[in-house]
This record gives structure tokens, C-alpha cells and sequence, in this order.
């Protein structure tokens, strides 16, 4: 698997159960710093224009605590997908 937002690698084939855990925590880990500065960047724009999480959440088609999720650096399915339309919709709002 590939970092939608950082395009690091998680590769976990051929793993027990329990490495490929620890793996994936291993990988978190190491792109968590990058996101978190993503979804800073995001929220902050996002605040200043006064725009609700809630709202940019229903336009872009996901669920507010994925956007939370998102925002506080944590991973999410299609990260990049969400980090672009985030973007265009702020662009348009701003």
C-alpha cells in the first residue's frame, strides 16, 4: 500500500498477523508528521475563511469525523482524494 498523502510504503504481504500490525503502526508513524502538517494547513485555512467543518465536510462527500480525522493528522481511506477536493473547495470558498 502507498501514502496517498506522502507516498511512503506499507508493504505487509507475506506477514503474520501481528507484525503486519506492528508494520502498519510503524508506517503511521513515520508518515504522521506529514499529514498532521496537511490537515493544519487545511483547518487553518478552513477557519479563516469561517467556513464550519461540517459544511466542508457534506460538500466534499465525507463524513465530519473523517474530516476531524483528517485535519488532526490521522490516516483516512483516500487521504489524497479528500486532501484535493478539501483544497478546491476552499479555493472556490475563498
Amino acid at each position: 500500500m502507498i501514502c496517498p498523502i506522502c507516498n511512503g510504503e506499507f508493504d505487509a504481504i507475506g506477514l503474520d498477523e501481528g507484525a503486519r500490525e506492528a508494520a502498519r503502526r510503524e508506517w503511521i508513524a513515520e508518515c504522521s508528521q506529514e499529514w498532521l502538517e496537511i490537515g493544519r494547513e487545511l483547518k487553518n485555512k478552513r477557519q479563516i475563511l469561517g467556513i464550519a467543518a461540517k459544511k466542508v465536510a457534506n460538500a466534499i462527500g465525507i463524513s465530519s469525523s473523517t474530516l476531524k480525522k483528517f485535519e488532526d493528522g490521522r490516516p483516512v481511506r483516500a487521504g489524497r482524494i479528500v486532501e484535493n477536493a478539501y483544497r478546491m473547495y476552499l479555493e472556490l470558498a475563498g
